[in-house]
């Protein structure tokens, strides 16, 4: 069981690289060894804690995109761009779509609906873009605490 526990936490590291929610895979395989060891290495409580950093990323990946857009002007028509984007993005290019989506999605959006002129649609979505990279890196360390805990909880 530990076998497929790790590779389900490297997938998930991958998927956290390219914006796709791998952290559900992190966590999985810790539950999984959890429940094969009787809970015994990882208890029900650190599993509990894990879970909600868990959830705590999906915020993450929230906030700071819309942060990332709105610290660049975007309005709410360019994070929702960014966010159709992101969708989109990943949909049709798939990695480098995930990640450029967002900013294309800010700035059609702000040209479109908000009526904003170029120049401020690139910032708008130059801070989409940002707020994309940011929530990796973020969701990349908490992945990466999650695993070095859980090898030195079973470990101890």
């Amino acid at each position: 069981m530990t076998l497929i526990s790790v590779i389900l936490m490297i997938a998930g590291l991958i998927l956290i690289v390219v914006n796709l929610p791998g952290i559900w895979l992190v966590f999985l395989g810790i539950l999984i060894s959890s429940f094969a060891n009787g809970f015994d290495e990882v208890s029900v409580s650190w599993n509990i804690t894990f879970f909600f950093l868990a959830l705590l990323t999906l915020l993450i990946d929230n906030l700071t995109l819309m942060i990332g857009a709105k610290k660049y002007g975007a309005t709410k028509w360019g994070i929702l761009g960014a966010i159709v984007g992101s969708v989109l993005g990943f949909i049709l290019a798939s990695f480098p779509g995930a990640l450029l989506g967002p900013f294309f999605g800010a700035m059609v959006f702000e040209i479109v609906f908000a009526g904003k002129e170029l120049r401020e649609s690139i910032e708008a979505g130059f801070g989409a873009f940002i707020g994309i990279v940011v929530a990796v890196m973020l969701k990349a360390g908490i992945a990466l605490a999650m695993i070095l805990t859980w090898i030195w909880l079973i470990n101890r």
